[in-house]
């Protein structure tokens, strides 16, 4: 019997909504008198690993917690640091007994505390907020989680994307489409599928040797999912649109884009320092590049950069309305390629996100707006 070996390829989460509405049709200038103005972020902390107490390879995920600590997820490691940057511990025990994950792929604050999503196996760890185990439940029927898009405390549920790359295994090298579903699941073990579909664009190459078979797999495009409240919005295609599914109702609620002049891709990235990858490149950048709350509106950060001005931050309605817009002038960040590896949160007035010095080494950096 073949071996079939799986290869993922930094892999980016993708989602489409395939519910017909009509799309809300915005223009390409919205109306704010001050629109395009440039905003410069002022630096207020940086946070290294030069101390030695732990090391940030990938750091990402970064939330802050009601006490206005900072938690970042990297490898192996789930970081927790005071408000000052002060390094507190680290709150991940690798392993699979009580208490222990190999991979958080999921985190949330709630009544004064931690609920993780890790696996293997697929647990829910509740914690204080100084990491100290308060329950694990193990959940069952989820093996095929691929993201947690979190808890809606009235429901008692946690959201979740499900999906299997087994139907792969048959197909020949190319483009091909995986579906996915929007599901919801209960801690007593109870799994429901919603009927939503996300159907997701990957690459993929097929190799038969004499060591069997060999799948390596890219998602096409920078497709991302954030939820606010009860809302779930939704970027999955490289062309600008956003849905959002109403978590209350189950349901696609409204979608809406605006006119946008998509930015060629191109990768100055000189050929030794490329990551591997998987199939052709895409004509264009996704985009959009990130999507981001701020109280009720939603900052959408392009795949626009433009010298001396920084990256172009598309400002909507809850609702859809496009409203405002503003250039972001971060150091470091020149093209779109610049903003691949940066993980970006808004936190009242303040930016987190991450960046990349010369000889690679990492910092969380958080700035003021």
């Amino acid at each position: 019997m073949k071996r079939i070996i799986f290869f993922m390829a930094v892999i980016f989460l993708t989602v489409n909504i395939t519910a017909e509405l009509k799309v809300i049709e915005n223009p390409g200038t919205p109306p704010a008198e001050n629109a395009g103005r440039v905003i410069i972020p002022k630096e207020m902390m940086r946070i290294t690993d030069e101390s030695g107490d732990f090391y940030f390879k990938n750091p990402g995920y970064i939330k802050i917690a009601p006490d206005e600590s900072i938690f970042v997820v990297d490898e192996n490691q789930f970081l927790r640091f005071d408000k000052h940057g002060k390094f507190l511990n680290n709150q991940q025990k690798k392993g699979q007994g009580p208490g222990e994950y190999t991979y958080l792929s999921y985190y949330q604050f709630m009544d004064n505390k931690i609920y993780i999503f890790g696996s293997p196996p697929y647990k829910l760890v509740e914690t204080d907020m100084n990491g100290n185990l308060l329950k694990e439940t193990r959940l069952t029927g989820s093996q095929r989680f691929r993201w947690i898009t979190g808890f809606i405390k009235s429901k008692n549920k946690f959201w979740f994307i499900d999906s299997s790359f087994q139907e792969f295994i048959n197909k020949n090298t190319g483009e091909k489409i995986l579906d996915q579903e929007l599901a919801w699941g209960t801690l007593d073990g109870k799994i429901e599928k919603t009927g939503i579909l996300f159907p997701e664009t990957w690459y993929m190459v097929k190799e038969i040797s004499k060591d069997g078979v060999r799948v390596s797999l890219r998602s096409m495009v920078r497709s991302i999912f954030v939820r606010h409240q009860t809302n779930l919005y939704v970027s999955n295609t490289q062309k600008y649109l956003v849905q959002c599914v109403d978590l209350e109702k189950v349901k696609v609620d409204h979608k809406f884009n605006r006119k946008y002049a998509s930015v060629p891709y191109k990768d100055d990235t000189p050929e030794g320092e490329k990551n591997r990858s998987i199939g052709p490149e895409p004509e264009f950048f996704s985009d959009i590049r990130a999507i981001l709350f701020h109280s009720d509106q939603l900052w959408i950060l392009t795949s626009t950069v433009v010298k001396d001005k920084g990256v172009l931050v598309d400002v909507f309605t809850k609702d859809g309305k496009y409203i405002d817009n503003f250039y972001l002038k971060l150091p470091r960040v020149t093209t779109a390629i610049d903003m691949e590896r940066k993980s970006f949160t808004l936190y009242k007035n303040f930016l987190f996100t991450t960046e990349e010095d010369d000889d690679g080494s990492m910092s969380v950096v958080k700035y003021k707006l």
